[in-house]
């Protein structure tokens, strides 16, 4: 065993000199120039390192200058993990000539909270956005390559943005210049929300054409400085569907006639009186050019302004489209405005049942959303703050309360406020105990989820899920669970042992499995309705050591498929853990992206995933 700072220099040459047989074990982590020393002793040295008996810890430059190194140590599976010191925000760039090597790299650097790599487009082109590039320890990336490079790839850069792993897009031309079709913009919002501030021309295809912003996007300072500032196009109309921020809206204002006079319709405008009182100047600009559609005022409580006689006349044409009942106080004396919302009734009729509230853009679906319900009425609250309400009249015999609402996609993509009666059902199958909990609300990272059920005993149990976007956790201390959901995009973790999982059949949807093989013993999960952009972590598989097979048909009759059998601990023994594909047949199931890494410690995985 040798010390970290022993390894370098001449260490190299002693080591070639040991004739007797040894195992050579590094305390703590090494720099890479400690491994190019190891290196240089060939295989007379390395031969004696274990499987993943090297730990790598240095900036990144200098992991750079030592990919060759690198290559040959994680060849002979040596390297255990990487760690990027340097401090700050830290910014490795791997050229797409590294390949396999890049890629190997990626998986074994620890995640700390703030990575970032510079890759090119041809880098995520050739590994599917669902595998290789995301299952990194990166947690944003930014794109630098020429205009005509991230056009042919745009695709693979919009999802890679879509799953918020997208922190800079740099174009390398020396004055590039962008043309760009309506469409070419839209489908890929989250890529141009992430260009760099530098205002490249921009050219939109078509005679005056007509491009479509949602709010929510034209909040982005970026966006509208890269794209909106950025058209050269003489003649052209700019609308923005859902409800733009009173910020956002002065801040359009602000930026003067580039935006403002292309922008055609009405927008509606969200905010608190506070924030109104702000920006009512600029509101007021957007009413008079017929550009201001309503003001919705986002208070709990009684609405109350409070203005000089002054600014409640130069300011009138916005005060009238306040679409709440508000009262105005100004020195002369209090006014009551009976403007009053009203949205239209909804009758639920169980969980295909949608109301007519379009709730898109918000501008806030789905984080912090939550819901109350009383008598005939749901409300919808962001962060606690009420959004929306709606008259509820629910079909005869059912029941709902708070947890029976839920958000969701309707087909023309606009997020709608949904119900059902059974948000998530529970079996107990150890005490044969039914029951329907609403779930709580996610708080956690991942943001397209809403609801969680954790299950809070050590028995395994039957899971259905009438909601979308949600995290189930069997757990347990043998597994045995079956967990199910029918839309959306889900997270279905099993835990140990053996369990059945159920995602969702919409094409649209993307569900994440988790099987655990980490808690001892043999273990079989089967995953069904297994489709492109799902992905399935198998924990415990240990790269280099576990050996698998892949077999046609295995599982349980009535959902059998194709299985890979997996001996954890390699050799040429009995399996210990098997994931049956349910429905997948062999080709397909080969055809599936695999990646394997570590988090550290045991979190050892292998990523398999449909593209």
């Amino acid at each position: 065993t040798l010390q970290n700072w022993q390894v370098g220099g001449t260490i190299a040459t002693l080591l070639a000199r040991i004739t007797t047989p040894y195992a050579l074990a590094i305390a703590g982590p090494i720099t890479t120039a400690g491994a190019a020393a190891l290196v240089a002793g060939g295989a007379t040295v390395t031969a004696h390192l274990a499987a993943g008996a090297l730990a790598i810890r240095d900036t990144p430059a200098n992991l750079q200058g030592r990919i060759a190194e690198l290559a040959t140590l994680i060849g002979l599976g040596a390297i255990g993990s990487i760690e990027l010191g340097g401090g700050g925000a830290q910014m490795l760039s791997l050229a797409a000539a590294n390949g396999p090597t890049g890629l190997a790299i990626q998986a074994l650097i620890a995640p700390p909270t703030r990575l970032s790599q510079v890759i090119a487009v041809a880098q995520i082109a050739g590994a599917p956005i669902a595998g290789a590039t995301l299952a990194t320890g990166f947690t944003s990336f930014t794109i630098a390559d020429t205009t005509a490079n991230v056009l042919a790839g745009l695709a693979q850069v919009q999802a890679l943005a879509a799953a918020g792993r997208l922190g800079r897009l740099q174009f390398t031309d020396a004055a590039p210049n962008l043309v760009l079709s309506t469409v070419g913009i839209t489908a890929a919002l989250e890529t141009w929300s992430a260009q760099d501030v530098r205002a490249y021309p921009i050219t939109l295809a078509g005679d005056s054409p007509v491009l479509t912003i949602p709010a929510a996007i034209l909040a982005s300072a970026s966006f509208r400085a890269n794209i909106l500032l950025a058209i050269t196009n003489p003649s052209w109309t700019l609308l923005a569907p859902g409800r733009l921020t009173t910020d956002t809206a002065a801040a359009i204002v602000a930026e003067g006639a580039a935006a403002l006079v292309h922008l055609s319709g009405g927008v509606t405008v969200a905010g608190t009186t506070a924030e109104l009182r702000a920006n009512l100047a600029a509101l007021t600009t957007l009413a008079r050019l017929g550009n201001l559609a309503a003001i919705d005022l986002l208070d709990a409580g009684p609405l109350t302004l409070t203005l000089t006689n002054a600014e409640a006349a130069a300011n009138a044409a916005a005060l009238a489209r306040i679409i709440q009942s508000y009262r105005l106080t100004t020195p002369s004396g209090t006014t009551a405005q009976e403007t009053l919302l009203t949205l239209p009734g909804v009758d639920f009729t169980g969980f295909a049942a949608s109301s007519a509230i379009a709730i898109r853009d918000l501008p806030f679906a789905p984080g912090g959303i939550s819901f109350t319900y009383a008598g005939t009425t749901v409300q919808i609250l962001r962060n606690g703050i009420p959004l929306a309400s709606a008259a509820v009249a629910p079909t005869a015999g059912t029941t709902y309360n708070a947890s029976s609402f839920y958000l969701a996609a309707d087909a023309t993509g606009a997020t709608v406020l949904r119900a059902t009666t059974t948000p998530i059902a529970v079996t107990d199958t150890r005490n044969s105990t039914n029951s329907v909990v609403g779930g709580d609300f996610y708080t956690g990272a991942v943001g397209y989820l809403q609801r969680q059920f954790i299950n809070p005993t050590g028995n395994p149990v039957n899971v259905a899920a009438g909601i979308p976007n949600v995290f189930l956790h069997g757990g347990g201390a043998v597994g045995g669970n079956a967990l199910q959901v029918l839309s959306g995009q889900n997270v279905l973790d099993g835990g140990i042992g053996s369990n059945f999982l159920v995602g969702g059949t919409d094409p649209a949807g993307a569900d994440t499995f988790f099987l655990d093989t980490r808690g001892g013993g043999a273990s079989w999960g089967t995953v069904v309705n297994f489709h492109r952009g799902d992905a399935v972590t198998f924990w415990g598989w240990k790269d280099g050591t576990t050996t698998f097979d892949w077999f046609d048909s295995g599982g349980a009759p009535g959902f059998t498929g194709a299985t890979i059998h997996a001996r954890l601990n390699g050799g040429t023994g009995a399996y210990d853990a098997s994931i049956t594909f349910a429905g997948i047949d062999l080709a397909t199931a080969r055809s599936f992206a695999f990646l394997t890494g570590s988090t550290g410690g045991a979190n050892t995985y292998a990523y398999i995933a449909s593209i």
